[in-house]
């Protein structure tokens, strides 16, 4: 009969993300802010910055012993992430992206059959490996303004025994953002239910309120933040994300990860990176008004095409909206050259360059009026 798969992986097909060549590429979140091209960004400053920064990179990589294996701690890149976010550098584990963090705490801090709550729409790895470590995933679905009762959510969580919840904030793909009192009364309510709250977003994030849960990491003993480098950094090639913690998971997370995980050439590049707090400050505020800028010229032409829904409000690096004939639009984008991500009767718009996001709201106004 042969070697019979796991049922669990028979109907696994691998990620493909949108292949060819866009000359205008809006759907993976990415930053548009690439430190090795010198692409106009309208901010002579940020240019200048990025120059300079172009430079340090290379410096450090230039260093870097390739006959010898990489720091198995990261301590120069933990000990950078935690200058710049507040926290300790000994809170800090490194991964191969947030994914590797994810598949960790999916796999490592829990057993199997135990209950992990997603709150949909949301990321769709967290349910991914999950499902892949055989834990039972049970979905919460948001309210139709993609809001969430956090009452309910408790009141689901111990009704059913939930050992994990994870979760966007900002929310992946929605935009939408939780208040850190609210991480925190998660924490409080649940004591024996891991909370695991990725940040990729959160440097998008404005307001008057607090959202970041990083200040009371220390406080709780089931909380995990994670970080990443490939969205406000503009580090997605180097596969890059944190994962904080206190010292007690931090301990168990640096013992069960893989010894040598993340390479020394990204461990050097991203350590030259996240020591430049004013550039990294900037470089943040230039996505956002990126988004502000695709925010108003998508509620415009809401305004004029009834086939087209305004945006989800955004802290993110990205719009989220409806239109009709959803898949159809989408196609029709990628002919012009703009690529996009199609999720169900919406898309999700990455911010780019102030000139990218003007081809985009043409070429969108282009297709709603059949050109």
């Amino acid at each position: 009969m042969g070697y019979e798969l796991a049922k669990k992986i028979r109907e696994l097909v691998p990620y493909e993300p949108i292949q060819g060549s866009f000359p205008v590429r809006l759907d993976a979140n990415e930053s548009c802010i690439d430190l090795n091209a010198d692409t106009p960004l309208g901010d002579p400053a940020l240019e200048a910055g990025r120059l300079r920064l172009r430079e340090k990179i290379a410096a450090a990589m230039g260093k870097v012993a390739l006959n010898r294996y990489p720091d198995p701690l990261c301590a120069g890149v933990c000990e950078a992430f935690g200058a710049l976010y507040g926290v300790p550098g000994d809170w800090v584990t490194a991964g191969n992206g947030s994914d590797e963090l994810i598949a960790l705490l999916m796999g490592c801090l829990l057993e199997g059959g135990e209950t992990v709550l997603s709150l949909t729409p949301d990321f769709s790895m967290y349910a991914f490996y999950a499902v892949l470590y055989e834990r039972r995933i049970l979905c919460y679905g948001k309210d139709g303004a993609f809001g969430i009762a956090l009452d309910k959510v408790i009141a689901l969580a111990k009704q059913e025994g939930v050992r994990a919840i994870v979760f966007s904030n900002p929310c992946n793909p929605t935009g939408c953002v939780l208040r850190a009192e609210e991480v925190r009364q998660l924490c409080t309510a649940l004591p024996d239910c891991l909370i695991v709250a990725d940040e990729a977003y959160m440097e998008f994030c404005r307001g008057p309120e607090g959202y970041s849960a990083l200040p009371f990491v220390g406080e709780f003993d089931n909380l995990v933040v994670l970080k990443t480098c490939s969205k406000a950094i503009g580090l997605a090639a180097l596969r890059l994300g944190f994962a904080v913690s206190n010292q007690r998971l931090t301990r168990v997370l640096r013992a069960a990860k893989s010894p040598y995980n993340v390479n020394s050439l990204t461990q050097a590049a991203a350590q030259a990176v996240l020591e430049e707090k004013a550039f990294l400050g900037a470089a943040a505020e230039y996505l956002i008004r990126g988004r502000e800028q695709l925010e108003a010229g998508v509620r415009a032409l809401a305004g004029n095409y009834p086939a087209l829904g305004e945006p989800t409000a955004s802290s993110t690096n990205f719009v989220f909206f409806e239109v009709e004939n959803t898949e159809a639009v989408w196609r029709a984008m990628l002919e012009k050259g703009i690529a996009l991500r199609c999720m169900g009767n919406r898309l999700r718009v990455s911010t780019g360059t102030a000139a990218e996001n003007r081809l985009f709201l043409q070429a969108l106004e282009g297709v709603l009026q059949g050109r």
